[in-house]
């Protein structure tokens, strides 16, 4: 028994690659990363990471380091972790980190 005929929609063959929306969404986040990062009391934060990277918080005792995931805090290399004394500032961190932004207004 053969299949019948299945609708196709309009232009089907109008495809846009993946890589092509995720370059654009890239450069339409660009600026709302850098305002979002470049705010005063923001921390240097190192070149590799990306915004949405999942992340290691650990309490050193008298403040809280933020690491990379799967990466540990080296005393020798403190440039790879942050340093946060205050648990607000480094909660408000991570909610930024984490918080989901987009370059169109519609999408809330």
């Amino acid at each position: 028994m053969s299949r019948p005929n299945r609708i196709r929609k309009v232009g089907h063959n109008d495809l846009v690659p993946v890589e092509a929306i995720h370059s654009a969404t890239q450069e339409a986040l660009a600026p709302m990363v850098e305002e979002l990062l470049n705010t005063p009391d923001a921390p240097i934060i190192p070149a590799d990471w990306s915004i949405g990277a999942l992340l290691n918080v650990r309490n050193h005792g008298d403040a809280y380091v933020i690491t990379l995931y799967p990466e540990e805090f080296k005393p020798d290399a403190p440039e790879r972790a942050l340093r946060f004394t205050n648990p607000a500032d480094c909660q408000n961190f991570v909610s930024n980190w984490y918080s989901r932004q987009h370059f169109d207004p519609r999408a809330r």
